[in-house]
């Protein structure tokens, strides 16, 4: 799709929209700011994907030279117990040199760390 308009204006609006008007979804997340190469750690993603079906995954891999962040996760469920148990899982499969944060900030931005 192509929009008109300064971009910034129309986030503003969009983000004013869906708080008005979309339901509110109370889930918990978090984020695993990483310095390793996504295909790095796949493995233990997919083992922590398997132990937990009610969990959300996500890998974004950043491929800019300039960004000591190489790859974000994010982990999602319903419940705050849900995440917090499949982070856990996850930290203890990635070796901790490599991990620079954990929080529950939803931007996915290697500028974020």
């Amino acid at each position: 799709f192509v929009l008109p308009g300064v971009p910034e204006f129309f986030e503003e609006k969009l983000n004013t929209i869906c708080d008005d008007f979309l339901p509110k979804r109370s889930r918990a997340l978090r984020k695993i700011c990483l310095s390793c190469d996504e295909m790095d750690i796949v493995d233990a993603l997919n083992a922590a994907v398997r132990c937990y079906p009610g969990v959300a995954f996500g890998s974004y891999p950043f491929f800019k030279d300039t960004s000591i962040v190489k790859t974000i996760i994010t982990v999602e469920a319903e419940a705050e117990d849900q995440v917090l148990s499949a982070v856990d899982e996850l930290l203890e499969r990635i070796d901790e040199r490599h991990v620079l944060r954990v929080d529950s900030d939803h931007r996915i931005s290697p500028e974020t760390v």
